[in-house]
């Protein structure tokens, strides 16, 4: 049979006052429920699943790098034509042949 308990704290935070906080906490036949998990010598994954995370590691790596050069390349692109759009349109506009209806001593 279950029993549900509040327990009141009291915690100072600033060191001037304190606050109070309301935690529920479980009991089930005498015993406290709590979230600590209990440490084992289990470990956490396989070596089979390490090696695939390795794998995995690596193929992420080279589709990063991969795609970062081309960021690059594009970037390295776009800014030479930029810059030549740039200094193509400071130029000074071609002057237009003389036509036979100006005077050409004028």
């Amino acid at each position: 049979m279950s029993v549900r308990r509040v327990c009141e704290y009291e915690v100072s935070l600033s060191g001037e006052g304190s606050n109070r906080f309301i935690l529920p906490q479980l009991f089930f036949d005498n015993t406290i429920m709590t979230d600590v998990a209990t440490t084992t010598d289990k470990p956490l994954f396989t070596a089979v699943e390490i090696e695939q995370f390795e794998a995995d590691d690596v193929v992420a790596g080279s589709a990063i790098g991969k795609m970062l050069s081309i960021l690059f390349l594009y970037t390295v692109a776009a800014m030479t034509l930029v810059g030549w759009w740039t200094i193509d349109s400071q130029r000074p506009a071609e002057v237009a042949p003389a036509t036979d209806s100006e005077p050409a001593n004028h």
